[in-house]
């Protein structure tokens, strides 16, 4: 496909006709690598009410200049999003994924749901990926685990308690931790656990193409850990958990594909593809390099929060 840029003033016509060339495209590459038996889409998933969702919302995307994304990203940058979403099995409507503009490049990125989905994708023998949010208060005892008998879960930290009381939840969030489960024999199986700080959490965040903190370290009050620290908590945990698993699986002809478009997704939140994960769509200035453009936010600019809201909940 030609590197074609769909512009703001091409009439409506002309817009249904590069829609449907792009959405055909995708049809004709998903439905190759299926037959191929390259790829296993989920089962009552249709990649067909996934793509015109998709486009519904990519019509309303823009960038930070508040410019469309159909006007500014092209064509095999679109395509390219939307095969990833569909070999992953996932659904903006639900959302589980969203579309974000980097440059000239529309990119897709998932939501906490989107990558519990796409592991299962990957690997159907998982059956749930539970977190827990740890905040200040929280009675937490954890341990490193050496029994030679777990071969999978040596040297992994699992929480051995967690003790919550309901006041909790409006104070500061200290850590993360969760699992990801699989079933043998009938009886649930974890797969691999993992324990993050915010510290940790943190760290991943300055490795995004977009910076959540200002010059003193504070979060920037409209960046969208702000504004959701929770949410995105779970999604930067999550990725990383699942890339656990994912990196020690069978490596089969059937999964290949949608593993490598997991990937790519998760490495789309990062300007130097580092191993870790991104963030929501989000509207901010560029962080460095004064030639990238800005991943945009779909949503209007909210409110400032005011102080004592979610967005104080996160203090190093």
């Amino acid at each position: 496909m030609a590197q074609e840029v769909i512009g703001q003033k091409t009439p409506n016509n002309a817009v249904a006709k590069i829609e449907k060339d792009i959405t055909d495209s995708v049809m004709v590459r998903l439905n190759g690598l299926v037959t191929g038996k390259q790829i296993m889409l989920p089962a009552n998933y249709s990649p067909e009410n996934a793509l015109k969702e998709a486009f519904l919302i990519i019509k309303k995307t823009q960038d930070k200049d508040k410019r469309p994304a159909l006007d500014v990203c092209t064509s095999d940058s679109i395509a390219n999003s939307l095969l990833d979403m569909c070999i992953q099995g996932l659904n903006p409507v639900k959302k589980q994924c969203y579309f974000i503009v980097w440059g000239k490049e529309l990119q897709l990125s998932n939501s906490y749901f989107g990558y519990e989905r796409a592991l299962k994708n990957v690997m159907p023998e998982v059956k749930k990926v539970p977190v827990q949010i740890i905040y200040e208060g929280d009675e937490i005892e954890w341990e490193v685990k050496t029994d030679p008998l777990n071969a999978d879960l040596i040297g992994e930290r699992v929480i051995t308690k967690h003790v919550q009381k309901f006041e909790n939840l409006n104070k500061q969030i200290v850590g993360i931790y969760g699992y990801v489960v699989s079933e043998r024999e009938g009886k649930p199986y974890v797969l691999t656990s993992d324990v993050m700080t915010t510290r940790e959490v943190f760290d991943s965040w300055r490795q995004s193409k977009t910076n959540p903190f200002d010059d003193k370290g504070n979060l920037k009050p409209y960046s969208t850990h702000a504004k959701f620290p929770v949410e995105m908590t779970k999604k930067t945990f999550i990725s990383r958990l699942c890339k656990r698993p994912l990196n020690t699986s069978d490596d089969s002809a059937l999964y290949r594909e949608a593993k490598k478009a997991l990937l790519r997704t998760v490495s789309n939140d990062y300007a130097d593809n580092s191993d870790i994960e991104g963030e929501f769509e989000e509207q901010q200035e560029p962080v460095e390099q004064p030639n990238n453009e800005q991943v945009s936010n779909v949503k209007e600019s909210p409110e400032q929060p005011k102080k004592g809201s979610i967005a104080d909940m996160f203090k190093e």
